[in-house]
């Protein structure tokens, strides 16, 4: 809407850039005013919105190369622990085997049943420790 007093002073804007007093319409001036502090604010926002880019990738970067060194370190630990495993069972397996060999060799070739196997130890008398009985 237009002033009908141009020359007030709510209308009065003092220019920087010419260093003169300009009369503008309240309209026009709140307008201006806004596409001005819009542009002079574009620079400020292009630089935050670039920085916010820069961060948010060496995020997504440094979150990522994060997550491929977790899931290497679990990886490798994982395989020690199957290694471990499998040496563990290979032991258990290996000293059953020749746990039941020797059992079974000493009862089926000379007749004898280990003392500790046959019997609890305080069930059995000496003097029958070779007995199948």
């Amino acid at each position: 809407m237009h002033n009908s007093f141009p020359d007030s002073p709510s209308n009065m804007v003092f220019n920087c850039f010419t260093l003169d007093a300009t009369f503008y319409d309240r309209n026009f001036l709140s307008a201006f005013a806004a596409i001005w502090l819009t542009l002079s604010f574009l620079p400020v926002i292009s630089l935050l919105f670039c920085l916010f880019v820069i961060f948010a990738a060496l995020l997504a970067f440094f979150v990522f190369w994060a997550a491929v060194l977790i899931v290497t370190i679990l990886s490798f630990v994982c395989l020690i622990l199957l290694a471990a495993a499998l040496v563990a069972f290979w032991i258990a397996l290996t000293v059953f085997t020749i746990w039941f060999s020797f059992n079974y060799l000493l009862k089926s070739c000379f007749n004898f049943v280990p003392y500790s196997a046959a019997y609890p130890a305080a069930k059995i008398h000496p003097k029958n420790r070779n007995s199948f009985d």
